[in-house]
């Protein structure tokens, strides 16, 4: 029996704060999103271009960057505040 869960990385009440070496992807990750939305818009589609490029978890961009490097689960766990837990799905 297989149990259907996701896993949410929760950040901390503390502000996680970026790298300096992440600013400037940071820069083009949220000029890339304002592109995106801004082709949204000229597609009629529904879009609030600053919620948009909010919506990006920069405060994960420390773990994703050592994720990609082949951290373990435990050493991203470590990463400045975060924690996480396991939440059920439910059966459909």
């Amino acid at each position: 029996m297989v149990s259907r869960s996701r896993l949410i990385i929760v950040q901390s009440e503390h502000q996680t704060r970026l790298k300096e070496e992440l600013a400037a992807p940071l820069r083009v990750m949220q000029e890339t999103a304002r592109r995106i939305a801004k082709v949204c818009k000229e597609s009629k589609l529904p879009i609030v271009e600053e919620e948009y490029v909010q919506s990006f978890k920069v405060e994960l961009m420390d773990a994703v960057v050592q994720w990609c490097k082949g951290a373990s689960f435990s050493d991203i766990c470590k990463v400045g505040t975060l924690r996480y837990k396991c939440v059920p799905l439910p059966r459909g």
